[in-house]
């Protein structure tokens, strides 16, 4: 019998020994796995998991070779070979996975959890076959919710049947086998309170949160914080009062809810909630009437809401304890009460009460009846957008730069003040502060701002240091700290330089402040912001770890990210933003196991479409679905043939047109539809698009896409002018993106272009490799190189041009289209207009949707007359010249 276990560390054994051979060897040990766990499999498809970069010829033999050895090793009929089928016989073999699912389906989670050793192939990795370790990543994620399922039972039913000590013991394995599974976690510290280990369960949450900070650079969730707080105030945990509660209930002799019932009704316990409840709807009443006439501040009415809460249970209890037993119902001995108590009642109380509330409101009323202009000022107080910025310091050794300090903090208001939604306190506002002594929170009050910019100028002769920070009002806590050098030469310019650095910092900074504050007022569930945020906070890692080459661990984090995305949708039904996201981490999934430039999971992307219009069907008027749908589409558009293309583009511009005429300040949605119109040979109307969004980036939040959009449709154009003001200025902001570099090399490659440089093309060509992502490297360099043989071509140097283009294609062992695009450039420079053309139709046929931009794009413009070019893009395509 061959064991197959896949849970935790993987082994392949025959009755007990464990052959070595094949679990060793990667390739044999995933192939076989894989038959084992999908049953019967076609040689084509397996083809396509395990040899995707190799021929077909190539790839059979490595299969036969591998089909081969499994069968010499296992030494009994395991594998099955029915003509092109292959599959593993399930009487010879056993896999754990197979038998974790089948008692998943019967609910047997005793079974499951002793199945589950472990995530599905823990640390297994194939290089070189992303389809494989996208079923790897779909088969753990499917398997580690059946063991989430199974483990949170285990330990609910272990619970109740009041086992804390077996209870505690699954839920230390399931933390084991996953530390980071919040549900875990959160399980196990509740159970080491219940069992009165306070201290271990202290020191386990410690631990926990100390690992996501290390790991995942986040906080644990707002519930457990919530229950470590409860332990460490002494307080039982809410599973155990619960407990406890069922266990009394069954204590109680009978006849004695019965009794307690008679006794209620004796007292006046009835009366006096009735009555209360009577006044504190009235109470309600009048002061949503006074807050809507403005009498009242907005914080008032919930004030009142948590009073009326609060006061109800000692209303009744107070009620219970000072009035008589009526006759027949036996009053308990209690403690006798001070003989000015005993006279106190209930109704004497309540009517306390009114006085006090009623006094509130009236006191409010006339407290808030101030000048006109303050409740604007309260209502602002927190509003991020309203800024002061407040006179930088001089730290310098000599105390001499205090009149660069004073020129930096002018030229920066004035600078934060041309931001149009921007509020921008006067420098006369903010003089009046400098050198004082007032408490900051006393400021912000007088000033009603929301941010803080603070900062200090230090240097020496020659260098300048300037310090900035930013300061949220509301709690007086950093956001954002910045250190900017300059070279101390010309005062003015470096004053001017340094402020505009700065000025971007802060713009972005805010636009995300902003962003969030927005976000959080659009849902009234806490619980449902916090997940939301997390998340929020683990996809930005994740890109991270996408950009540095791990897909594997990148593709667990989305895992998670998608994970805490659905729970905030199920906190708050009505909030589209959870929605929106799931849509933009899909479309980041799509993306992941692409081998070539554009190559997409059309799958993801149709998941992401679902999921805007999910957030349509809740807000048909969400201009961020709209922006999510069109952008997706746009990019299934780039996956699909000739005949659904035109539709799916046609389709993702209707929705971003529809986005920006809704909020003519998304600048996203304007640079997606600049893209869309490029791509579709409009270049006038794309590059119009792309100064839309410009103008509409207040925070430059989407700048680095939209200078490169600028910097494109000004190729496109033959406006040299503005492409090399665009890739300049995209540089000088962003030098560590490498789009404006690949957009000077395309210029150089031109027959537009400046004067060919080689030196400057083999330059740029590895600056663009060196700013760009590991894992992006080798899709990206081939092309780098047909570049760089088109500058050899305009020079004159054709042998080396030549030689250039060989050596590309060498390394092009995934066949990029784009490779083959750029190549026909190069040749056009050689004068080969065949090969040319041989290449643009290779790369249509490869992606058809780029039809319309090749009709136009000024790098084939020799060849509009040919009949076979004009064929290949379609005549129709070119009846009007690219516009200038």
């Amino acid at each position: 019998m061959i064991e197959l276990s896949t849970l935790g560390r993987g082994s392949v054994r025959r009755d007990g020994e464990e052959l070595v051979a094949i679990s060793k060897h990667k390739q044999k040990y995933a192939l076989l796995v894989y038959l084992a766990l999908e049953g019967r499999v076609t040689r084509d498809r397996l083809l396509s998991l395990f040899w995707p970069a190799r021929t077909e010829e190539k790839a059979r033999h490595s299969l036969s070779q591998a089909l081969y050895a499994l069968r010499r090793e296992l030494q009994e009929e395991c594998l099955q070979l029915e003509g092109d089928v292959v599959a593993v016989a399930s009487e010879s073999c056993s896999l754990d996975a197979r038998q974790l699912e089948e008692a998943g389906a019967a609910e047997d989670w005793g079974r499951v959890i002793d199945l589950y050793a472990g995530a599905f192939l823990e640390g297994f990795a194939l290089p070189g076959a992303p389809e494989f370790e996208k079923w790897q990543s779909s088969t753990r994620s499917r398997l580690a919710r059946l063991a989430r399922r199974g483990f949170g039972r285990a330990v609910e039913e272990q619970a109740a049947a009041g086992d804390v000590s077996g209870a505690l013991g699954t839920a230390s394995r399931w933390v084991k086998l996953d530390p980071l599974e919040d549900e875990a976690q959160h399980a196990l510290i509740a159970l080491l309170a219940r069992s009165g280990n306070r201290t271990a369960a202290l020191e386990q949450y410690e631990a926990y949160r100390k690992r996501l900070a290390d790991e995942l650079e986040v906080e644990p969730l707002e519930a457990t914080v919530a229950l470590v707080e409860q332990i460490r105030a002494g307080v039982a945990p809410a599973r155990e009062e619960l407990a406890e509660a069922v266990e009394v209930a069954r204590e109680v002799e009978p006849g004695r809810w019965p009794q307690l019932l008679r006794e209620l009704r004796g007292r006046r316990v009835y009366h006096v909630a009735a009555a209360y409840l009577a006044f504190t709807v009235l109470v309600l009443e009048l002061g949503s009437t006074l807050i809507e006439r403005g009498i009242l501040a907005q914080w008032v009415f919930p004030a009142l809401l948590v009073f009326s809460v609060i006061g109800f249970p000692f209303a009744l209890l107070l009620a219970w304890a000072q009035e008589e037993a009526r006759v027949g119902v036996a009053v308990p001995t209690r403690r006798r009460w001070p003989r000015w108590a005993e006279k106190v009642r209930a109704v004497h109380l309540l009517a306390v009460l009114s006085a006090l509330v009623a006094g509130l409101l009236i006191g409010r009323a006339f407290l808030w009846r101030g000048p006109a202009a303050e409740a604007p000022m309260e209502a602002a107080a927190f509003d991020p957008a309203r800024i002061a910025v407040f006179y930088f310091d001089d730290l310098s050794e000599n105390k001499d730069l205090g009149h660069i300090a004073e020129g930096f903090t002018e030229t920066l208001i004035t600078q934060l003040a041309q931001v149009p939604n921007l509020k921008v306190l006067s420098r006369n506002a903010v003089k009046p502060y400098r050198d004082t002594e007032i408490p900051l929170d006393s400021i912000v009050r007088r000033l009603g701002v929301g941010t803080l910019v603070e900062g200090s100028v230090m240097g020496s002769q020659l260098q300048l240091r300037v310090n900035v920070q930013l300061i949220d009002a509301a709690n007086l806590a950093h956001l954002k700290s910045a250190a900017v050098d300059g070279v101390r030469g010309d005062p003015l310019a470096l004053l001017d330089q340094l402020a505009d650095t700065v000025s971007q910092l802060l713009r972005q900074q805010l636009g995300l402040e902003i962003r969030l504050r927005e976000s959080r007022r659009a849902t009234q569930s806490t619980q449902a912001w916090e997940t939301h945020r997390r998340a929020r906070q683990m996809l930005e890692n994740a890109r991270d770890v996408w950009a540095a080459g791990d897909r594997v661990n990148a593709v667990q984090l989305y895992e998670r990210v998608d994970s805490l995305l659905r729970v905030a949708e199920s906190l708050d039904a009505s909030w589209t933003d959870p929605t929106v996201l799931r849509g933009w981490v899909a479309l980041d999934r799509a993306r992941l196991l692409e081998q070539t430039a554009r190559a997409y999971d059309r799958e993801w992307l149709q998941t992401g479409i679902r999921h805007a219009e999910r957030a349509l069907a809740r807000d048909p008027q969400s201009t961020t679905a709209l922006e999510l749908r069109g952008t997706l589409r746009l990019y299934l558009w780039e996956t699909a043939d000739s005949l659904e293309g035109p539709r799916l583009r046609q389709s993702a511009e209707e929705d971003l047109r529809a986005s920006v005429a809704a909020d003519p300040s998304n600048a996203s949605a304007w640079s997606r539809l600049s893209q869309s119109l490029r791509y579709a040979g409009q270049f006038a109307a794309a590059k119009q698009a792309a100064v839309r969004a410009l103008e509409a980036d207040e925070f430059l939040t989407d700048a680095v896409y939209i200078y490169w959009q600028l910097c494109n449709t000004s190729l496109d154009l033959e406006q040299f002018a503005d492409a090399i003001q665009w890739c300049s200025r995209g540089r000088q902001r962003f030098p560590d993106t490498p789009v404006f570099v690949e957009a000077q090399l395309i210029l150089l490659a031109s027959s537009y272009g400046p004067e060919p440089d080689v030196e400057e093309a083999w330059r740029l060509a590895e600056a663009r490799l060196t700013l760009s992502a590991p894992a992006q490297r080798q899709v990206l360099e081939p092309t780098g190189l047909m570049d760089v043989a088109a500058v050899l071509a305009r020079a004159g140097l054709r042998d080396s041009a030549r030689s250039v283009i060989d050596r590309a294609r060498g390394l092009d062992a995934r066949n990029d289209p784009w490779a083959d695009y750029t190549e026909a450039n190069a040749h056009l420079h050689l004068g080969e207009a065949d090969d040319a053309l041989r290449l643009l139709a290779e790369f249509l046929s490869a992606r058809p949707d780029r039809r319309a931009y090749i009709a136009k794009d000024p790098w084939f413009r020799v060849l509009h007359a040919d009949p076979r070019f004009r064929a290949l893009v379609g005549a129709d395509s070119l009846s009007s010249p690219p516009q200038r």
